[in-house]
């Protein structure tokens, strides 16, 4: 089963103008919308499933409005429907021109999605041409596992406002990831996790003496199967950096680790 699906669409500049309507620069991402594309399409129950991708060649009326509607569905190997959201009707302006509209559709799968191949069809229709076109992308849901999951950064400590993988010096960041696969134990069944958060530098190294240490082991809900975390990221110095994540199931003694890259552009002189 699949808890959420969303559908949005963002702006950005085309310099090109394509004709007839289409799909470019399609991935499926770790991280969001902003993120890097994963090195392959496979995800942990639990997970948040995310597509990115350009829509071309969208036909705007004089206020640079665009039509259209944009659906979703998601089928497992033997083309059974897991869900589907049916084509919804948008308008949205492009203020900087072009034709080129970035979009995304994701869901969070639950820690109990059963494993196997799955496909994502996404349908868009152009309400001014009445052209049609869809995009599909395989993806694999794996083994239940130990995993740091639904990795994606914000510029609120909510994460309700979604934010690339960088920033300007001084401004501050919050990362947000998930825990799955956890073990429990003792009477009050709880997990016992270790946390580590760590940035590298340029060149690899540590740029504090000590990781950042968090300890999940009591007052977790015996029927929470995702732990979500929420970390606060301040940008203090202009650089390029990797984010370090490692968790520690030591009930089950498995350790995960996830890394993402993160830049610091300095401010406008």
């Amino acid at each position: 089963m699949v808890s959420t699906y969303l559908l949005a669409a963002a702006l950005a500049l085309s310099p090109a103008q394509p004709t007839g309507l289409g799909f470019s620069n399609d991935r499926i991402t770790l991280g969001g919308e902003f993120g890097p594309p994963r090195a392959e399409n496979k995800l942990l129950p639990g997970d948040r499933f995310f597509l990115a991708f350009d829509i071309e060649g969208l036909k705007l009326d004089e206020m640079n409005k665009a039509s259209f509607t944009i659906g979703m569905t998601v089928a497992d190997k033997s083309g059974n429907l897991v869900y589907e959201v049916k084509p919804a009707r948008q308008e949205t302006v492009l203020p900087l021109g072009g034709t080129k509209l970035p979009a995304r559709a994701f869901m969070d799968t639950t820690p109990n999605m059963a494993a196997g191949e799955y496909v994502c069809r996404v349908m868009v229709k152009d309400l001014a041409t009445n052209d049609s076109k869809t995009l599909e992308k395989k993806f694999e849901m794996l083994p239940k596992g130990f995993g740091v999951v639904s990795f994606y950064c914000s510029g609120d400590d909510k994460g309700e406002v979604p934010a690339p993988f960088m920033g300007v010096a001084g401004q501050a960041i919050w990362l947000h990831f998930v825990v799955v696969g956890f073990e429990r134990a003792g009477n009050a069944a709880q997990p016992d996790i270790e946390i580590s958060f760590q940035t590298l530098d340029s060149n690899q190294k540590p740029t504090s003496p000590q990781p950042r240490i968090f300890q999940v082991r009591q007052e977790i809900p015996e029927n929470v199967l995702r732990i979500p975390i929420s970390l606060p990221l301040p940008l203090n110095r202009v650089g390029a950096y990797t984010i370090e994540i490692v968790a520690k199931d030591r009930l089950s003694n498995r350790n995960t680790k996830v890394t993402i890259p993160l830049t610091v552009l300095p401010t406008v002189k």
